[in-house]
């Protein structure tokens, strides 16, 4: 009886905090819930009985950090990529590769804050980096062809010395061999 108490009080805390709203109605304005996402991330993954929902509220995220470069976004991207495994992170492979090749320069520099100046772990550079492996054993790429597109995006967006330093030298680590 108390497990169910406790289950009860949990899902009704879960939508009392959002406002009533389901993950898809979340994922219809992500902004709008933006540090409740950020804050309860496996709240978000585990609540949702649709796994498409929240693909969809991944994607409106990222779609919303293309367009805008508004980093909380981002942060929120990552609480939930922390957490995912399954489907989600094979989502968030493909994703990590759209928000660098969508806003190269302002995920870059996300990217390099986070390694050197707050000393932390990006799940985006994980997911990059497998992404970039699978591409180039698939062979939809080969690693020169990467690293040519990666130093003409840093040119082309007038990148740091620093932060060209740091992607440039993210790519020539990256072993394909090592997820086959």
């Amino acid at each position: 009886m108390k497990f169910i108490l406790a289950t009860y009080t949990f899902f009704f805390l879960l939508i009392y905090q959002a406002n009533g709203q389901t993950v898809c109605q979340i994922a219809q304005k992500p902004i709008k819930y933006i540090d409740y996402i950020t804050q309860n991330p496996k709240l978000i993954f585990n609540s949702s009985s649709n796994p498409s929902c929240v693909l969809a509220l991944v994607d409106s995220l990222s779609d919303h950090y293309i367009k805008t470069g508004n980093p909380e976004s981002l942060i929120a991207l990552e609480s939930i990529g922390k957490i995912s495994d399954g489907y989600l992170s094979e989502f968030y492979d493909e994703t990590s590769q759209n928000i660098l090749f969508g806003r190269f320069d302002g995920f870059l520099h996300y990217l390099y804050q986070q390694k050197y100046i707050y000393k932390k772990s990006s799940c985006f550079e994980f997911y990059l980096e497998v992404s970039f492996a699978l591409d180039i054993l698939e062979k939809r790429y080969t690693l020169s062809d990467l690293k040519n597109k990666i130093q003409k995006m840093a040119v082309k967006n007038n990148v740091s010395d620093e932060e060209k330093k740091y992607i440039i030298e993210f790519v020539n680590n990256i072993n394909a061999q090592k997820y086959k």
